[in-house]
């Protein structure tokens, strides 16, 4: 579905090595996917100015996609949730934060 959209995702993956506890599987189902494999964060990768970080902390919500830019998605293997950790890293890292319009 991806592939045939007007405006096809691009999928990327940064810092797996790093933030996974099975690396070697990640990469291994991730061979499958129709995505690109960073090996450095986010923040190191892409400038500053094109990173939008989401976060379930973020005052701002998430209205239009812009293709210009990065999203970023933080934890996706943390295996306990801490509260404000990817709106200070977006902080850190220069980037702007939204969070998904979800209630």
């Amino acid at each position: 579905a991806n592939r045939g959209a007007p405006h096809p995702l691009r999928l990327s993956f940064s810092a797996l090595d790093e933030a996974s506890l099975h690396p070697d599987m990640l990469h291994r189902d991730l061979a499958r996917w129709d995505c690109q494999r960073v090996g450095e964060r986010a923040e190191i990768r892409w400038p500053a100015d094109e990173l939008v970080w989401l976060s379930p902390d973020a005052g701002e919500p998430l209205s239009t996609l812009d293709p210009d830019v990065t999203y970023v998605v933080s934890g996706l293997v943390d295996r306990s949730v801490v509260s404000g950790r990817s709106l200070e890293r977006s902080r850190a890292a220069g980037g702007r934060a939204v969070r998904l319009p979800l209630r």
